[in-house]
């Protein structure tokens, strides 16, 4: 990581927790910090991490881009270019980790921040959690892929109301959206979490990103009928795997499933 490290990484039974660390920013992503970022991603999967929380500490998740870092205006344009260029790796490996990201939500997530939180593939949000892409406020247009990722989950309507007259989202409207799994109380947010993480960790590996390969593979592929063909290799492989047999014989047997120790996953995603 950085020498100005803005991010803190522990790792124990299969699960990493990725802390975004500047609660006197509230967490602001400036280049140090998505570097560091980068990094703890890439390091959760050389540890073999089965499944990865992202918070924020301090009672915010992120306030989004650090405004503060911006090269001026009239700067050298690849100066800006490299700092989105960076922050689309960091979305890039958060989609397309080998493993399942939870997103733990307290105050703010704002521009990139939000996008990072809808990067994961759950979200636990505090109730005191909120949600905004203020860009046009900046004169700015979304950037972070939020307008896709937005516009895919809530439709191009809502996504264009939330986008170009820009408003705060309480967690209990963005799960009325589709954009939050779960609202715990406030102050709680990553040890809920984190022990959601700590149980999908002791499941079927194989299973659960086979799994998370599908739902990737629905914007890719158009169609029912195109999916149905995305499924059919995807779901054979897990049918014949050790964890089905295990599944499958715990449930004929009335006991608990005693799936794999840990392992990478076969399904061929970006690690």
């Amino acid at each position: 990581m950085s020498s100005s490290t803005q991010v803190r990484y522990d790792v124990a039974g299969g699960v990493a927790t990725i802390t975004l660390d500047g609660p006197s920013r509230r967490n602001a992503i400036g280049q140090d910090t998505a570097a560091d970022l980068e990094e703890a991603l890439l390091r959760a999967g050389r540890d073999q991490a089965r499944v990865v929380v992202l918070a924020g500490a301090g009672g915010a998740f992120s306030a989004g881009g650090d405004l503060k870092s911006v090269p001026a205006v009239g700067v050298r344009v690849g100066n800006r270019s490299e700092r989105l260029a960076r922050a689309h790796r960091v979305l890039r490996e958060l989609r397309g980790t080998k493993r399942i990201v939870v997103a733990a939500v307290e105050g703010p997530a704002v521009g990139i921040g939000w996008s990072l939180a809808m990067a994961c593939d759950l979200v636990v949000a505090a109730e005191s959690a909120y949600f905004a892409a203020p860009f046009i406020d900046r004169g700015l247009v979304p950037d972070g892929g939020i307008a896709w990722l937005l516009a895919t989950t809530v439709g191009p309507k809502v996504a264009a109301e939330l986008l170009m007259q820009p408003q705060r989202i309480t967690a209990e409207r963005a799960q009325q959206f589709g954009l939050v799994n779960k609202i715990v109380a406030s102050g709680t947010a990553t040890a809920q979490a984190t022990e959601w993480a700590r149980e999908l960790a002791t499941g079927p590996a194989d299973a659960l990103l086979l799994t998370k390969a599908m739902l990737s593979g629905v914007h890719q592929v158009g169609s029912y009928e195109a999916f149905l063909d995305l499924e059919w290799p995807i779901a054979t492989l897990a049918m014949n795997g050790a964890e089905a047999a295990e599944g499958i014989a715990a449930f004929g047997e009335k006991r608990p499933p005693n799936f794999p120790a840990l392992h990478d996953a076969v399904v061929p995603l970006k690690e």
